[in-house]
């Protein structure tokens, strides 16, 4: 009976052992792929501007922080992208979720969280900067960056034709 006993404990913590081991490698997954995901966002936004400033003449985008990696990623804190030009500023703004992946906010999974907020002059005088909220999703249909409209409860990919959609917003 004893020898049972103890043979089925040791089982037990055997199990206990395997599943710390799953947890902390999912945990260390997680973490890759938000600094994966921070340093995708920033190439997005940085082609975005690459693209814009090869057509423009006159005036250049700006993007900060100009250079981004994968180690940049404050897994502890707000990680701000801004792109401006001539006024007109589109900031995006994340974290990390407070656990390792969310569905507090809308029903998809997601591990990033944050927003977008787009203005000029003419919008803060009239106490109207633009956001949407923004979201890095897990789930297995549907992965990467994505934009949240509150108002409108739509996900919409975050890509260069939706940054071009807010400039085009700014640009009046």
């Amino acid at each position: 009976m004893q020898q049972d006993r103890l043979r089925n404990l040791a089982r037990r913590i055997s199990d206990f052992a395997k599943a710390d081991q799953s947890r902390m490698r999912e945990e260390a997954e997680i973490r890759s792929r938000r600094q994966q995901a921070a340093a995708e966002l920033h190439r997005l936004c940085a082609g975005f501007v690459d693209t814009l400033n090869a057509a423009v003449e006159i005036v250049k985008l700006e993007l900060g922080p100009q250079t981004f990696s994968a180690e940049h990623f404050l897994e502890d804190g707000w990680n701000l992208f801004q792109i401006h030009v001539s006024g007109r500023v589109i900031q995006i703004s994340f974290r990390a979720t407070n656990s390792l992946v969310s569905t507090e906010e809308i029903k998809q999974r997601y591990t990033l969280e944050g927003s977008i907020r787009w203005f000029n002059q003419q919008l803060i005088d009239l106490e109207d900067v633009r956001e949407h909220r923004v979201f890095y999703l897990l789930d297995k249909k549907v992965q990467g960056w994505r934009s949240y409209d509150p108002l409108t409860r739509r996900l919409a990919p975050l890509d260069d034709d939706y940054l071009a959609g807010l400039l085009e917003e700014l640009a009046g």
